[in-house]
């Protein structure tokens, strides 16, 4: 049916909508997603992620093509069902391996270091570190999401062990005191 309806010259915008948001079947989900003029509208994809019925093959084309702020926003989003935020999760681990550092760091940094979460099992680079002590320091949320990630790098731990925010705060020191990966010569 919904191949007939796609066929039709007058299908516009709203049918889209319509069946993105309601049709409950993955093939007919998935003839609207060949339709680039409907796919490229935000609300149609808003729709198709809500919808519990689009495929997971739908769901990385959806996601993979957006910022890691959007992905992860996708992650923890109660909209979508919890088949689509596990996509999602494993869509963010896939695309943080290959984003620039520029806009990993800008995903840790904006999440208060929440992401870091979801990227158990991932490294940062020796850009990415530089990029975060660049910026500046100034939640306490971000160096206790650091200080509790496995794999914060030592240069990264043994920088928040001078920073001003950090010498305040006992409680993030002796975080960071017993990260695994300290630097014996940070003090």
């Amino acid at each position: 049916v919904i191949h007939r309806v796609l066929e039709n010259p007058r299908t516009g915008l709203v049918h889209a909508r319509l069946i993105a948001a309601h049709h409950q079947n993955p093939v007919g989900l998935g003839a609207l997603a060949t339709r680039p003029a409907f796919l490229g509208d935000r609300d149609v994809q808003r729709l198709l992620l809500r919808n519990t019925q689009s495929s997971e093959a739908l769901v990385r084309r959806l996601l993979g093509s957006r910022r890691l702020l959007q992905i992860y926003d996708s992650c923890k989003s109660h909209e979508l069902p919890e088949r689509h935020r596990q996509t999602a999760r494993s869509v963010l681990k896939v695309r943080f391996t290959s984003a620039s550092p520029e806009e990993r760091v800008d995903l840790i940094l904006t999440s208060q270091g929440r992401v870091l979460g979801a990227l158990s099992g991932l490294a940062l680079d020796g850009r990415s570190v530089a990029l975060i002590c660049g910026r500046g320091i100034r939640s306490t949320l971000l160096v206790e999401n650091l200080a509790r990630w496995p794999a914060t790098p030592p240069s990264l731990i043994a920088y928040l062990l001078k920073h001003p925010l950090v010498r305040q705060a006992p409680a993030l020191k002796l975080l960071l005191d017993r990260h695994p990966n300290r630097p014996r010569s940070a003090s």
